[in-house]
């Protein structure tokens, strides 16, 4: 958002290429406005925290490998979930866990 200094993921979410472990990711991310927007972008997962702390007002995200094996996801609610196959659960904890 211009000229305020809030940002809407988590800190892990910076790290998230120690996670997923790939160059390329996919993210789908609903932005709440007047008007639902839908947004999906192909990129770095390095760059993942800079599309969604600059949504205009960011709601539900989903990202995922080409091969769709597994799904990270964040909800309205602040729920994040991490799903299937490719996913390590040590690499997780040691990005999300302090």
């Amino acid at each position: 958002m211009e000229g305020d200094d809030k940002h809407y993921s988590y800190e892990w979410i910076e790290k998230i290429s120690d996670i997923v472990k790939c160059e390329k990711v996919y993210i789908f991310l609903l932005e709440e406005k007047q008007r639902p927007k839908y947004w999906i972008a192909e990129c770095n997962p390095k760059v993942i925290h800079l599309i969604i702390n600059n949504a205009v007002s960011p709601t539900d995200y989903y990202i995922t490998n080409k091969q769709f094996n597994w799904l990270i996801t964040e909800n309205h609610h602040d729920v994040v979930q991490f799903l299937g196959k490719g996913l390590d659960l040590n690499d997780i904890e040691a990005v999300c866990v302090k």
